[in-house]
């Protein structure tokens, strides 16, 4: 086995909004720089700096249900939904986990992605209990068994 290239720590351009020591060094408000995945949430969650690649107005996928108060009435967003807001509520609610961006290019915090295909949690938790099953009865000498379903 051989290494074909190495992996390379995930980096996104932020636009630093309050002044920030970083490495010893002062990076003042309105530059740009690169954080590592581990400096992105903290950053943005306190404020100091917000993703280069956000948009004003994004679509944002609903990953849990939700409630916003409004000047006129409140917004509500269930599982699933497409909806448009603003990039400082957005910010906000991606932090908490929320929504996640309809684009897959556009920062995610915590390298979040959406799932493909049915949600396979209970099939998952029951193959492992199967296959620690089977180990118990292997340890015991017993050899392999057949469940009947």
């Amino acid at each position: 086995m051989e290494i074909i290239e190495r992996a390379k720590p995930e980096v996104c351009k932020f636009r630093i909004i309050k002044s920030i020591l970083k490495f010893g060094k002062t990076i003042e408000a309105g530059e740009e720089v690169e954080l590592n995945k581990e400096e992105q949430p903290l950053y943005v969650s306190t404020g100091k700096a917000v993703p280069c690649d956000i948009p004003e107005v994004g679509v944002y996928i609903c990953l849990r249900s939700f409630s916003l108060p409004g000047s006129i009435e409140k917004f509500e967003a269930k599982q699933g939904d497409l909806v448009s807001l603003l990039a400082k509520d957005a910010l906000r609610l991606m932090i908490d986990g929320y929504i996640i961006p309809k684009n897959n290019s556009q920062w995610r915090p915590h390298g979040r992605k959406l799932r493909k295909g049915p949600d396979r949690t209970e099939e998952e938790q029951a193959a492992l209990a199967e296959a620690a099953f089977q180990g118990k009865l292997m340890e015991m000498g017993l050899g392999p068994y057949k469940s009947r379903k």
